[in-house]
């Protein structure tokens, strides 16, 4: 599976979380590794949709106007949104809580076809998601 995490998070844990997920098969991009930084959400949102499967990680909702909504809508992503504690986090607690997550994100990833699911900062005992309309 592929993984494309936004670029509100830095391009590190994105080359850290590849390299950590190769045994299984799966890749993790930057947004900037596939495109210029200000390309419009819906834009990059379409180009992957014709690519496949994909799964995004990001602390955006995708609900800034109409034609990102859209896209998203459309595009059969899985995405995975940090709320809003996520933001306030150093990098370092970032980057230990995401590495945290990620063998739950990835199990998500592979339990559904598409869809929404809120990441909040505190892992908890089973590290449970919420699911958001997209």
């Amino acid at each position: 599976m592929k993984f494309l995490l936004d670029n509100n998070l830095p391009p590190a844990p994105a080359e850290a979380l590849n390299a950590l997920s190769r045994a299984g098969g799966d890749e993790v991009f930057h947004l900037r590794q596939r495109f210029l930084p200000s390309t419009p959400d819906h834009a990059w949102i379409g180009s992957l949709a014709t690519e496949g499967h994909w799964a995004i990680v990001s602390h955006d909702r995708f609900t800034k106007n109409e034609l990102e909504r859209n896209a998203l809508q459309v595009s059969g992503f899985i995405v995975f949104v940090l709320t809003r504690g996520w933001s306030g986090l150093p990098f370092w607690d970032k980057v230990a809580l995401l590495v945290r997550w990620w063998p739950r994100i990835l199990e998500q990833a592979r339990l559904v076809e598409s869809g929404g699911f809120l990441v909040p900062p505190r892992y908890g005992a089973k590290g449970r998601f919420k699911s958001v309309p997209l």
